[in-house]
């Protein structure tokens, strides 16, 4: 299994891009002059408080919410244009909540994942070599209800790796997940970008998000800083994300 390649005449250098993109509703606004680009295999982390803007910046950048200013770039093409629409598809999206079907089999749940008109024994092909990637084949013939929260994790992984996308994002991976599942978790993505060639967005309200990325950045109140190495951003003075990192019930951030 292989990411799928951008067909374009041109080599697009980033995967994921945005300048300066807010969305608003009503007076609230939810995004204020978010800017980022993911490079093409690139590991970019964007961490911060829940309610931070994390949710809605994936709705904006996969077109599923238009942003009410600035500019959005997916594999160079508006995500709401026609041409965008088309390219969502080379998105693979692991969501906070697995949404497996209980009335299907696990590889029916993971086949759902592919959606390039391949034959149905192609579709299952594509989908037992996914589980076997994320480490649950054995698991291919069993129901959702019988998983435990780690493999229904990596089954639902599975489901949006299972097309070949060229980009993953993937929301709160370790939500629900015991310290050790949520690290075994963290450790599979970056082996799944390595070994498939994927660029890699993680948005998370845990701190041990950051381990593994190229890149980080912090959000909160719908702003994000700079996309910088995880060390440096932990030493940034800011006090909102200091009290994040150390857990602190008092400072800028509302409990």
């Amino acid at each position: 299994m292989s990411a799928l390649p951008v067909e374009r005449g041109a080599v697009v250098a980033a995967s994921l891009a945005a300048s300066e993109v807010a969305k608003r509703f009503g007076d609230h606004a939810a995004l204020d002059g978010v800017s980022l680009e993911v490079a093409a295999g690139e590991r970019v982390v964007l961490v911060g408080p829940s309610g931070a803007g994390k949710s809605v910046l994936l709705r904006v950048m996969l077109g599923l919410e238009r942003a009410s200013a600035g500019r959005v770039r997916l594999f160079g093409e508006d995500p709401a244009s026609a041409a965008g629409r088309r390219l969502v598809a080379r998105v693979g999206v692991l969501l906070e909540r697995d949404a497996l079907f209980a009335d299907r089999s696990v590889e029916e749940n993971v086949a759902l994942g592919v959606r390039d008109g391949r034959s149905r024994e192609a579709v299952r092909r594509a989908a037992r070599e996914a589980l076997l990637l994320v480490g649950v084949k054995h698991r291919e013939h069993g129901r959702p209800a019988a998983l435990a929260p780690g493999e229904r994790r990596r089954v639902a992984l599975a489901r949006a790796v299972a097309g070949g996308p060229a980009l993953l994002w993937v929301d709160e991976p370790g939500r629900g997940l015991d310290p050790v599942a949520a690290g075994a978790l963290h450790a599979l993505l970056g082996q799944l970008r390595a070994r498939l060639g994927l660029a890699l967005v993680v948005t998370s309200a845990d701190p041990r998000a950051l381990e593994g990325a190229d890149r980080a950045g912090f959000l909160h109140r719908g702003r994000l800083g700079a996309l910088e190495p995880p060390e440096r951003l932990r030493e940034r003075p800011d006090a909102a994300l200091q009290q994040w990192l150390a857990g602190r019930p008092h400072g800028p951030i509302a409990p």
